[in-house]
């Protein structure tokens, strides 16, 4: 594995970005997303894995004016299985202005006392809120890590060029790379 991938338990926090369960309904990758999310939030718990839950003052609005585009018989499933791994954590919201979460004087204080330095950051929209977040957390001199399947956008094409365009800057990762260094939990 590369090194880069070699994140120990200990130096991690993970940030996650508007990932309310209104949020979710819009996401083209559902079935990705809650089984990253799954495993992330039970690594969290098991290995005591700071998780900050952080959501945009106003509204994502991601649909733009179209009703659910990405509908199967699964999405009942996800959704509760969504909704019970958010459910689980204590965490409460902390809010941010703009798109970079990392406008959240709380959330940069709260990193700073976590003393950890890999900051894997995820959520929705990544073509705008985790996008900007990265750029945030390189902007307060610290080296994320973009968590690509725990991350969605209502389109897949969108996904892909924001992942390429994070790539440049950040290490992309996800939830099969955790599991192969730490192991199942």
């Amino acid at each position: 594995m590369h090194e880069d991938l070699k994140i120990r338990p200990d130096d991690i926090i993970f940030i996650a970005i508007n990932p309310g369960v209104e949020n979710f309904k819009d996401v083209s990758t559902k079935f990705e997303v809650v089984t990253a999310f799954e495993y992330i939030f039970e690594a969290a718990r098991k290995r005591k894995i700071p998780a900050i839950f952080c959501k945009r003052r106003e509204s994502l609005n991601m649909d733009k004016g179209v009703n659910s585009p990405h509908v199967s018989s699964f999405d009942d499933e996800f959704s509760k299985r969504y909704h019970k791994v958010l459910s689980a954590s204590k965490e409460g919201y902390l809010t941010y202005d703009g798109l970079d979460a990392f406008t959240s004087s709380d959330l940069v204080n709260r990193i700073k006392l976590s003393m950890r330095s890999a900051i894997c950051i995820f959520g929705i929209p990544i073509e705008m809120d985790v996008i900007a977040s990265i750029f945030g957390a390189i902007r307060l001199g610290w080296k994320p890590f973009l968590i690509s399947d725990a991350s969605s956008s209502i389109s897949e094409r969108i996904f892909y060029e924001s992942v390429d365009i994070m790539s440049r800057v950040a290490t992309i990762i996800d939830s099969r790379d955790l599991m192969k260094s730490w192991g199942d939990i």
